[in-house]
Order: structure tokens, then sequence, then C-alpha cells
């Protein structure tokens, strides 16, 4: 691995397990009812006031990250590769424009997309974590195996894992700008 294709996984991994650790601290937070907490108050106004940019955001560093894994460091995307990718590039565009026009009816575009995305890669990630199961059907017989881990950091991140990160983080943020108070 070439040194700038090494610092881009790392750099990429890093987000991913910090988006993780968020995510889980943002849903216990939610979920406990904190977010009426003063304190608190304020992490979800502003989330909440942010979100359709940090889905854009997320959305547009999984498809440069995606396309720098294929294009620059040369790793073969196979079929649920593709298949996430599908769902994942076209919100770019989504989001970018509802962020624009400050569209909140995008999520009804968005979410179910990324639920669909974030389905595909957990099974990736599944199915490549337990490579001694026979060749998914889903998997071609004749391009890249969907079995191929590229690289594995901090002992778990895997591009599916990435994947399905990236499309809960969306899930969540425009699921939160959908709801977003009226003023």
């Amino acid at each position: 691995m070439s040194s700038i294709v090494q610092i881009v996984t790392q750099i990429l991994s890093s987000l991913t397990v910090a988006s993780q650790m968020g995510i889980i601290l943002f849903l216990i937070l939610l979920v406990s009812g904190v977010s009426k907490v003063k304190n608190f108050e304020k992490l979800f106004g502003f989330l909440k006031k942010k979100a359709l940019l940090i889905a854009f955001i997320v959305t547009l560093a999984a498809t440069l990250g995606s396309l720098f894994f294929s294009e620059i460091a040369k790793y073969q995307p196979c079929d649920l590769c593709w298949f996430q990718r599908i769902f994942m590039y076209p919100q770019v565009l989504l989001l970018g424009i509802a962020l624009w026009k400050k569209d909140r009816s995008v999520s009804r575009y968005v979410i179910p997309m990324s639920i669909i995305g974030a389905i595909i890669a957990a099974y990736h990630y599944y199915i490549s974590k337990l490579a001694n199961i026979a060749s998914s059907g889903v998997c071609s017989a004749v391009g890249p195996s969907c079995l191929v881990d590229y690289f594995t950091e901090f002992g778990y991140v895997t591009i599916p894992l990435m994947a399905f990160t990236a499309f809960i983080i969306v899930i969540v943020m425009t699921f939160f700008w959908s709801k977003k108070d009226k003023k």
C-alpha cells in the first residue's frame, strides 16, 4: 500500500470510528431524554440546524472516498460495492440541491435509499468477515470477490463498514432535518 493510500485509509478509518462513537452517544442522549437538558439543548439545536449540511458532507466524503479507493488505490469494487455506490452517489446531488433549496422533502428519497444502502453494506461486512462461508450468490464468479478486505483498520474497519456508517449518519441527519421545527 502506497503512503498516500495508507494515509487516506487511516484518515477515513479514524473518521469512521469517531462517527460511530458520535452516533452511539447521540442516540443514547436522545433516548435518555438528556436532549432536554440545557447544556445539551445547544448541541441538539446545532445538529438539527446543520443536519442537512452534515448529511451532504458525509455523502460527498463517501463518494470521493470510494472513487479514491477504486481510481487511485486501484481496489476493484465487487458487485456489492457497486450496489452500495448506486445508493450513495445520487444522494450527493439530492442533498446538495436540498441544501441549496432548504427542501425538507428530500428525506422521502434519501432515507429509503440510505436504509437500502445500509442493509447492503451490513450484509457485505457480514459476509466479508465470515469468509469461511461459501461465496454468496450475489458475488460475481468473474469479477472481484465480495469476500476480499483490502484493509482492516483498528481491527474491524473495512470499506463496507465505512459505507454502513455513512448511510446511518445520513439516515439520522436527514430524519432530524425533516422533523426540524419550522419558523
